[in-house]
């Protein structure tokens, strides 16, 4: 594992495991949170954590007042936060190599039926408690001896659902993990260089930035094979917009969700996906249907159900809602957003995805993001944060954007409130936020 200027063998990751786990022994059977935003120190504390068969619940970096809200309603019966090596029985001290045991015992073990419970990301509300078990996260990955010495770059959070799949490819492969310590476009796009990464994977809303910061001579020439999109819509645009960019490079668009895992691929170059996939899905164990515009699936690698407070929460029904909506076009299924995104406008029920897909198309804007400001009259309006760009000024963009949404949108769908700003808000799992500035 690379991450920043540390590097990680595969021999002092058993290590760091097997020390650690001797401390945790006393928690077998117990829920215990996990609190770290470095990877060198999430991977070997998850490890632990399951070969002493303990419960574990994946809090990422939140702050101590969301980490005491979940503790109390999860009932969790333990945090170790590892975000501080000051002075804590966590230091870098305690996690030096105690025991040197064969890299192949960490592997053999992590497939074992054990709890895992992974928040969904929370773009549009408080996120949900999803438990699997390692088994369950396992069945996706591809494992082959021609990923043995390859390059991963993983651009999600390694305690969301798509971060942990990086994270179980590349380690059940044998591969090298990549994680950059700075998340900006730049950064990215010389990791992707530098460090020869072969296969990367990050939301849509950050390839975006990735080829509008960087620019295109800043990706060129890679060693990249593969690039794979998940957690948000992939617009026909972006698709395109890769393709240029990366003319042989392998595309992929994968439809998951923490709740069912991963569902389908789609590596046409085509947004959205095939419509012979209701009759005939590509991957075994999953069925889908549209139900009032919305897609309902089955997978053979759901959770086993939501933890929550009330006893009586139902595990995860034979169809689970998605909550995102959907409409056919053609021979193509086309994503419009999720349920739980969609703006009432003085009664009439709008998509700010829908809107995206429209003013991205107009010179000049070089990222968009549309979200809902309350409003006495109408409920609501939607504002529009523009990253414009440079060989445009202001007044000419919002101009073009007047002149494309009368052509493109209904009045109820045009946004009211146009910010310039210099870079897009998006949440910790680098999808783009539909909160408001002042949420």
């Amino acid at each position: 594992m690379i991450h920043g200027g540390q590097q990680v063998t595969y021999r002092q990751l058993a290590a760091r495991t097997e020390s650690l786990a001797q401390q945790l022994c006393h928690l077998t059977g117990k829920r215990v949170g996990v609190r770290t935003s470095s990877p060198t120190t999430f991977i070997p504390a998850i490890l632990a954590l399951n070969l002493v068969a303990a419960d574990v619940f994946l809090l990422g970096s939140r702050t101590p007042a969301e980490i005491n809200r979940l503790t109390r309603e999860f009932s969790l019966e333990c945090i170790l936060d590892f975000s501080s090596y000051n002075g804590t029985q966590f230091s870098e001290s305690v996690l030096a190599p105690i025991l040197t045991p064969e890299p192949q015992s960490i592997h053999s073990e992590l497939s074992a039926d054990k709890g895992v419970t992974i928040l969904t990301s929370g773009t549009t509300g408080l996120p949900k408690a999803a438990r699997h078990t390692w088994a369950n996260l396992c069945k996706p990955v591809r494992t082959t001896p021609l990923y043995r010495h390859t390059r991963w770059l993983c651009l999600f959070p390694l305690h969301l659902y798509a971060g942990l799949q990086v994270f179980l490819q590349a380690f059940l492969n044998w591969a090298t993990l990549v994680i950059p310590s700075c998340m900006t476009p730049h950064e990215i796009a010389s990791t992707i260089s530098h460090q020869g990464i072969q296969y990367a994977s990050g939301t849509p809303s950050f390839w975006r930035q990735i080829l509008y910061f960087s620019g295109s001579q800043g990706l060129e020439p890679t060693s990249l094979l593969q690039i794979t999109l998940g957690g948000e819509v992939a617009s026909q645009a972006l698709l395109d917009q890769l393709r240029r960019v990366f003319p042989h490079t392998r595309i992929v668009h994968i439809y998951a969700c923490t709740e069912m895992g991963r569902l389908f691929a789609v590596t046409d170059g085509k947004e959205g996906f095939p419509l012979r996939y209701l009759d005939d899905p590509p991957e075994a164990g999953v069925q889908l249907k549209i139900v009032d515009d919305q897609l309902l699936v089955t997978s053979r690698t759901p959770m086993t159900t939501y933890i929550q407070q009330e006893e009586d929460q139902p595990s995860t029904p034979a169809y689970f809602h998605t909550g995102d909506l959907v409409k056919v076009a053609g021979n193509r299924i086309l994503f419009r957003g999720r349920i739980n995104e969609i703006v009432n406008v003085g009664g009439s029920k709008v998509s700010p995805l829908e809107v995206e897909s429209v003013i991205r198309n107009v010179p000049g804007v070089a990222e968009v993001r549309v979200y809902p400001k309350p409003s006495s009259l109408t409920g609501h309006i939607l504002a529009a944060d523009i990253i414009p760009s440079p060989q445009y000024s202001q007044e000419q963009i919002r101009l073009a954007i007047q002149q494309m949404s009368q052509i493109h949108l209904q009045p109820f769908q045009v946004p009211r409130v146009i910010n310039f700003v210099d870079q897009i808000r998006m949440s910790s799992a680098f999808k783009i936020s539909r909160a408001g500035p002042d949420s």
